[in-house]
């Protein structure tokens, strides 16, 4: 059987963040056959800019890749303003672009 695998996005870009300790203890703590691994890059992306799709930058198709290439997404982000922060904003927008997200499920 294949393992299920899951890529983690953290909100936040501090070192600290609560969220991408969260994250790290869902790594730790995921069962046998579940295999999770936190996005490094999130605060590599641009800005969201439609009219780059022809010609996207290299961390937002580094991010569809690697989010077409797992079984689900989790995701630990705080409340901004009332919303997400921008990093996970503009991972958010990058990704549903494309449609790369809509096919997989999402945990928040």
């Amino acid at each position: 059987m294949r393992p299920l695998t899951a890529l983690a996005l953290p909100g936040s870009l501090r070192k600290a963040s609560t969220n991408k300790a969260m994250l790290a203890m869902a790594v730790d703590c995921a069962p046998p056959g579940l295999h999770i691994t936190v996005y490094p890059g999130l605060g590599d992306l641009p800005l969201f800019n439609p009219y780059l799709e022809t010609s996207e930058p290299g961390a937002v198709a580094h991010l569809r890749r690697d989010v077409a290439g797992v079984n689900a997404l989790l995701v630990a982000s705080a409340e901004y303003a009332p919303g997400v922060s921008s990093p996970m904003k503009n991972a958010l927008d990058g990704m549903v672009s494309k449609g790369v997200s809509i096919a997989i499920p999402v945990m928040t």
